[in-house]
């Protein structure tokens, strides 16, 4: 098996979506977008705006180090 074996298990990560993204991919950024309105939801932010612009750029984040390093 070896090497070979190994390679061909992790590319078939990426065969439940989009090609090149995993179900991981989408769901790590869909949950920090989540987590972060439901906190918002519970204590709101003093500036709603900035706050918006923070979660969007955190959601934009977390599917770029999930698609590029992971």
């Amino acid at each position: 098996m070896g090497r070979y074996g190994a390679r061909r298990r992790i590319a078939s990560l990426n065969d439940d979506g989009l090609h090149g993204f995993s179900a991981n991919d989408w769901a790590a950024p869909l949950l920090t977008y989540l987590f972060l309105s439901l906190s918002a939801d519970l204590r709101p932010p003093a500036d709603l705006r900035r706050y918006a612009q923070t979660r969007a750029l955190a959601t934009l984040a977390c599917l770029a180090v999930n698609v590029i390093t992971i």
